[in-house]
């Protein structure tokens, strides 16, 4: 049959596919790389206290733990994905989703709840010194 295209995994269009995808992966490979450490280090640092900055701002004493955990994740993807992410249709479902998850889960449960934990104690410590 003329017009068909072959499937077979051993097919030379699967193998122009991998190949493309094998490029893609070197090229961004190559660009992490192309940043220096110490720079990547700043990002990091720069992105962790920008994320407790605004998990500091969020989150104030005697909320219930679900409610932390929410503050939480919403705080990580305003800081990593920019504040109009929030916007977008059914984040808070996922948001919920993802939290319930946590909730579930004793030992993720118990580390979010202690980095939460972390930066109240700092907020309030803080406090304390002004």
């Amino acid at each position: 049959m003329t017009g068909t295209l072959d499937r077979s995994p051993g097919s030379s269009r699967d193998r122009i596919e991998f190949v493309k995808s094998a490029i893609a992966l070197q090229a961004v490979k190559g660009q992490d790389k192309a940043l220096p450490r110490s720079e990547k280090l700043f990002l990091i640092k720069d992105g962790l206290e920008r994320y407790i900055e605004r998990l500091s701002d969020l989150i104030t004493p005697n909320l219930p733990a679900k409610n932390l955990i929410v503050l939480m994740i919403k705080a990580a993807l305003e800081v990593e994905f920019g504040p109009t992410f929030t916007l977008n249709k059914g984040f808070d479902k996922m948001v919920n989703k993802l939290a319930d998850s946590i909730m579930t889960n004793p030992d993720l449960r118990r580390q979010a709840l202690a980095v939460v934990g972390g930066v109240l104690e700092n907020k309030t410590a803080a406090g304390k010194k002004n």
